[in-house]
């Protein structure tokens, strides 16, 4: 890849990201690994990204990304990994969700993927929930 990313900007987060994988069977030694040779790679266009969208565990995982953006000195990005438009399109989403799983919206223990705060949030917005 040296040489090939010219003007590209990684962001390591969610599910795949660093961060995360700090927390999963994937040892701390070769995330850490992975995080100096991205860092030193990219540079000032290497970001670890964060997000706030009431996921369970999501504040355990903001704190874990924003030691390893210390230790390695490498920034930070908000993101909300948004699913939908606008807030009001949460329902249209989750009764996609419903017809695809076969179930209903009133049933409590059906599978969630999404919250309703992934819609496109303004800048303002989004620092907003940091």
């Amino acid at each position: 890849m040296t040489g090939f990313y010219e003007g590209l900007i990684v962001i390591s987060a969610y599910k795949d990201g660093l961060g995360h994988q700090t927390n999963s069977t994937k040892d701390k030694g070769i995330v850490n690994s992975d995080l100096e040779q991205l860092s030193e790679l990219f540079g000032e266009n290497f970001f670890l990204g964060i997000q706030r969208l009431g996921l369970t565990g999501e504040e355990e995982e903001i704190n874990r990304v924003v030691s390893l953006s210390t230790k390695y000195d490498v920034p930070l990005v908000a993101l909300n990994n948004p699913k939908f438009l606008s807030e009001n399109d949460f329902i249209s989403l989750e009764a996609r969700a419903c017809i695809d799983q076969g179930r209903v919206l009133e049933d409590q223990n059906r599978h969630r993927d999404y919250t309703d705060q992934q819609y496109f949030k303004t800048p303002k917005r989004n620092e907003g929930a940091f």
